[in-house]
C-alpha cells in the first residue's frame, strides 16, 4: 500500500512539472482571460479554448474564436425578431444535429455582413464558406496559413483561429442536459452555462449538399467552464487521458481522426 501511495505522490509530482503546478495554471487561465479582456471592442471579441486557455502545457497550438458581435443570431423568429440589425434566425430544418443554417431576418444589414451573405431565394443566408476563406485571406496577409476545418492554422500549427457567432440563449437541442440527472456539475455551474448562450463555428456537414451555407453548434466556453470546476488533481487526470491520446491513440494511422481530444 505504500509503495502504491508513492508511485501515486510520483506520479502527480511529474504531471505537476510537466502540465503545471496548481498555482501555474491559475496564472495561465488569469493570463488567457486578461487577454480577452483588453482585446473586446465593439463588434469584436477574442474567444480562447483549448488546452492554454484551460490552464494546461501540452504542446498543442493556440485555438482563438474571434466573436462576430455584429451579426445577432436569433434561435426564433418573433414579432419584433425582424427590427434587430444584422439579424439571423437559425434554420435546422434540413440540417443535422448541432447544425443549423443562418437566414436573414432583418431591416437592415451592415455592409460587410450583406457581403459576406448569399441570396437563397428570397432571403438571404449568411454563409460559413464565404467566411471560412475571408479568415485565410486576411490571416494570410501576416503568415502562411491553411484551411483546417473551421480554422485558418498557421504552418507551424502553432495557432488555429476562426470566426464564431453567439446565439444568446442555450438551444433547444441541448435543453435536456440542463434537466439531467446529476451529482455534478452543480445547478450553479449549469446555471452560468446556459446563461452564455451557445457559439457558432462556421463548418457544415461534409455530405450535405449545403455545406457552404451550415454552421456547427459549439459548446467550448461550456466546456471550458466544466474544466475550471475541476480540483488540480482531478485536472492532472484529465491531461494524462489527453496526453495518453496524442502519444498512443493518435499515432496509430488505424485511429487517426477517429476520436478528438
Amino acid at each position: 500500500m505504500e509503495t502504491d501511495k508513492n508511485v501515486g505522490r510520483r506520479l502527480y509530482n511529474c504531471l505537476c512539472e510537466t502540465i503545471g503546478s496548481e498555482e501555474v495554471v491559475k496564472a495561465r487561465r488569469q493570463f488567457y482571460a486578461t487577454v480577452g479582456y483588453f482585446t473586446e471592442k465593439k463588434h469584436f471579441s477574442l474567444v480562447t479554448s483549448g488546452s492554454k486557455a484551460e490552464g494546461l502545457e501540452m504542446k498543442s497550438d493556440k485555438d482563438v474564436m474571434c466573436l462576430f458581435r455584429l451579426v445577432n443570431v436569433s434561435e426564433k423568429r418573433t414579432d419584433d425578431s425582424f427590427l434587430i440589425p444584422n439579424n439571423f434566425v437559425m434554420d435546422t430544418d434540413d440540417c443535422k444535429p448541432c447544425f443549423t443554417q443562418l437566414k436573414g431576418n432583418s431591416c437592415n444589414y451592415d455592409s460587410l455582413v450583406n457581403w459576406l451573405s448569399t441570396p437563397y431565394g428570397q432571403e438571404l443566408r449568411f454563409e460559413s464558406g464565404r467566411i471560412r476563406h475571408w479568415i485565410v485571406s486576411i490571416f494570410g496577409l501576416f503568415r502562411p496559413v491553411t484551411l483546417h476545418g473551421p480554422c485558418a492554422s498557421d504552418m507551424d500549427e502553432y495557432l488555429d483561429i476562426t470566426v464564431c457567432l453567439r446565439c444568446p440563449v442555450f438551444i433547444q437541442q441541448a435543453q435536456p442536459w440542463i434537466k439531467r440527472e446529476r451529482f455534478w456539475p452543480s445547478p450553479n455551474l449549469v446555471s452560468n452555462i446556459c446563461s452564455y448562450g451557445t457559439l457558432l463555428v462556421p463548418i457544415g456537414t461534409k455530405d450535405s449538399p449545403n455545406e457552404h451555407l451550415e454552421w456547427r453548434m459549439s459548446f467550448s466556453v461550456a466546456e471550458k467552464h466544466l474544466i475550471f470546476s475541476f480540483t488540480h488533481t482531478q485536472l492532472l487526470c484529465y491531461a494524462l487521458l489527453k496526453l495518453m491520446f496524442k502519444q498512443a491513440i493518435e499515432k496509430k494511422e488505424k485511429f487517426n481522426g477517429l476520436l478528438c481530444s
